[in-house]
């Protein structure tokens, strides 16, 4: 899909004598390490592909053929970008993402659930050795026309947000069938499988965030969150142990305001497995959901118990967004959540983690 035969035979014909000699190859293998790695140093001369390393049983690292092998180096996925460069990329189990600055989406791994986007799983050319995978990025033809600006994974779901403020989510419906990620009402444009699962294996508009312009999106593995251009932030999902901010453990099937942050301009949103990370303009940084690991930031959870709740097999959790009292002077400006521990960068530049 990258490779055009005309620049490699301009790049080995030097003097355009209308054959290529066997010194002329032998002296480009060796200059780019290799015939192929020749061939893409040629054809995406300019162009930014991104990396990819670690596991690839289900082809999220990209190379076609090779699903099964792990990559312990950084490998190039090189496909044709037409002059474009990779913007923003993001991954999680199964699943990688790249959005280019012309505003298309491209995804690769698996397809199980929907979560590539396509209404035809395998593009031309799809490894027929390795059926629900595919390692070749493919642009999601669903969403041609629409410029998207951001996209984050989970592993069984998608969301992006395109230049316009509209939010578009598919794939299956998290962990499970009762954890509703995808931010639509019950039964609204869900697909079934033969095995009785839920998903939407196209991109679909969140109806209840039409008119709000999100900013930004983060996507857990059971529950997600937004960001609007007002400030506003948005959580849904599973209320498991409290993640959604909203003071109780009650699952929501559409987006619904944190309500605790209404006063704040929110800027941003992290969510981690079953806690969540939000940042104001101001630099504050709140935090709830599963207090466990310390992921929370709030210090040993025995002296707070005045806001800290348990569920029924001892958990603690914190159900309301509370502030980050260790990081209040410091002006953070970019978080992430992982299972089990969270991480701030302030504005001098330091990097915390707990």
């Amino acid at each position: 899909e990258w490779l055009d035969v005309q620049l490699v035979e301009r790049s080995l014909d030097r003097y355009d004598r209308g054959l290529i000699s066997q010194l002329d190859l032998c002296e480009f293998v060796h200059k780019h390490g290799g015939m192929v790695r020749g061939f893409a140093a040629v054809c995406l001369a300019g162009q930014i592909s991104p990396y990819t390393w670690g596991g690839n049983r289900k082809g999220e690292c990209g190379p076609p053929g090779e699903f099964g092998d792990s990559c312990f180096d950084p490998v190039q996925v090189y496909w044709k970008l037409n002059g474009s460069r990779i913007r923003q990329v993001d991954c999680d189990a199964g699943i990688s993402a790249a959005v280019l600055d012309n505003g298309e989406l491209y995804t690769w791994g698996s397809v199980a659930g929907g979560k590539l986007g396509r209404d035809e799983p395998f593009g031309p050319g799809a490894d027929e050795r390795a059926p629900g995978l595919d390692g070749v990025p493919r642009k999601v033809d669903a969403l041609e026309g629409c410029q998207i600006a951001a996209v984050s994974c989970s592993a069984s779901y998608v969301a992006a947000v395109s230049e316009d403020g509209q939010l578009f989510t598919w794939g299956s419906f998290g962990g499970d069938d009762h954890a509703p990620t995808l931010g639509h009402r019950h039964g609204e444009v869900l697909l079934g499988t033969e095995d009785g699962s839920h998903y939407s294996p196209v991109p679909i508009a969140v109806r209840a965030l039409r008119s709000m312009h999100v900013t930004q999106v983060s996507c857990g593995p059971e529950h997600a969150g937004a960001v609007t251009a007002h400030g506003q932030l948005y959580c849904w999902g599973s209320g498991d142990r409290g993640r959604l901010g909203i003071g109780s453990e009650v699952d929501s099937w559409a987006p619904q305001q944190v309500a605790d942050l209404a006063g704040k301009r929110m800027v941003q949103v992290a969510c981690g497995s079953v806690h969540t990370l939000a940042l104001t303009v101001r630099g504050e940084l709140f935090v709830w959901g599963g207090a466990r690991s310390g992921k929370l930031g709030l210090g040993g959870v025995g002296f707070c118990d005045t806001f800290v709740q348990k569920t029924h097999s001892g958990q603690p959790f914190v159900p309301r967004p509370k502030l980050v009292s260790a990081l209040a002077a410091m002006h953070v400006t970019h978080v992430a959540a992982g299972r089990a521990h969270s991480l701030a960068i302030t504005e001098q530049g330091a990097l915390y983690t707990w």
